[in-house]
């Protein structure tokens, strides 16, 4: 009787639901905080904070919530991380156009109808969520840079054949791609960009200074500060950063 007991308990043990124990939602949130806060975070660590064996436990959890099952460790560590903010980002016509190209020839979005026939006589505009200050400094530094970091992206095609585009339509895209990103679980701390417009083959880049700004605050209130420092607390509170990463972090914030 015994035996069979110890065999059920390690049964029970061994098949535990993956998050029996795991904190996924606070984690997210946690990684989106020190996107936001411009804070490089230990991934390892951070990952048993939230009560996972590993990093890698996350992701598997991660690729089974957002359907990603070909996501990789490594690209899942550089998918989640921020921008490296040291580079200074050069926004050159030459630049807009190799980001242009990596998101339209992005294996992943090769795959969407965006391509096919079926629009091909109706102007479209695509939009795609990304961090685009990470993806720029990458393209900065790498002018043969192969690929980006995956993205969530909406399109939004004129009901009428033709090249003209409605009023609405670029708004439309816009709005389309923020939905998307939450759907796909793209990490908070980009936005979403106008990439082009597009009839039948004929294209036009819509990536330039003007529509790849953050929008502009009117007011600059004092709550931003209070926003982000609960957020820099919780990540304090969590254990995710130690408290000297904290004090340094609170001083620069406040120095701003």
């Amino acid at each position: 009787m015994k035996k069979l007991l110890a065999t059920i308990f390690l049964f029970i043990i061994i098949f535990q639901p993956l998050n029996a124990k795991t904190n996924f939602d606070e984690f997210v949130n946690a990684i989106n905080n020190s996107r936001k806060l411009k804070l490089t975070i230990d991934f390892e660590n951070t990952a048993k904070q939230f009560g996972y064996k590993n990093f890698e436990q996350f992701v598997d959890e991660y690729k089974i919530k957002y359907d990603l099952e070909d996501l990789t460790l490594d690209e899942a560590k550089e998918f989640l991380i921020g921008a490296d903010r040291s580079v200074e980002i050069v926004e050159s016509e030459e630049n807009f156009k190799k980001l242009h190209s990596l998101i339209i020839n992005n294996k992943y979005f090769k795959k969407n109808a965006y391509f096919k026939k079926k629009r091909y006589d109706n102007a479209k505009v695509l939009a795609v969520y990304l961090d685009y200050e990470k993806e720029m400094s990458k393209i900065t530094q790498n002018s043969n840079l192969d690929k980006i970091s995956r993205f969530a992206w909406h399109w939004i095609w004129h009901t009428k054949p033709g090249r003209e585009l409605h009023h609405a339509q670029k708004f439309d895209a816009i709005a389309g791609c923020r939905e998307n990103r939450i759907k796909r679980g793209v990490p908070d701390g980009g936005r979403c960009i106008l990439v082009e417009s597009r009839y039948r083959d004929e294209f036009k880049i819509l990536i330039n200074k003007e529509t790849t700004k953050r929008p502009i605050l009117i007011l600059k209130s004092s709550s931003n500060i209070f926003e982000e420092l609960d957020q820099l607390n919780e990540l304090y509170k969590s254990g995710t950063l130690t408290k000297d990463e904290f004090e340094k972090a609170k001083k620069k914030l406040l120095n701003k």
